[in-house]
């Protein structure tokens, strides 16, 4: 991944964006389109949550405990690209995120 879509991700931290499924998905496609594995993991976690998040309401409960696993490993991915560590490592942090979000998101999968 590269710088700019670390400062897109950061931006979409720093609005709460994670919420709003619309920005949620544009985020995900413009993910999905670029060439780097880790962006395409990306695209594939902010789908889960925006399925979820079209489904209905998130509870209060739900939304406190996404938002403690996303944000902390969204900014270890953020971190990652910034410090120019490489690919496959970058693809280790988005894995793990993508773990832990399915995890909430649908528990009986786990």
């Amino acid at each position: 991944m590269n710088t700019n879509l670390a400062d897109e991700l950061e931006r979409l931290i720093e609005q709460d964006a994670v919420w709003d499924s619309g920005e949620l998905g544009r985020c995900a496609q413009r993910l999905a389109g670029s060439p780097h594995p880790p962006s395409a993991g990306l695209a594939r976690c902010f789908s889960v949550l925006q399925g979820h998040l079209d489904g209905g309401a998130v509870d209060d409960r739900l939304r406190r405990n996404v938002e403690g696993v996303l944000y902390p490993r969204l900014w270890k991915v953020v971190e990652a690209v910034r410090d120019g560590l490489p690919a496959g490592e970058q693809l280790n942090r988005v894995r793990a995120l993508d773990r832990r979000l399915r995890e909430l998101l649908d528990p009986g999968r786990s």
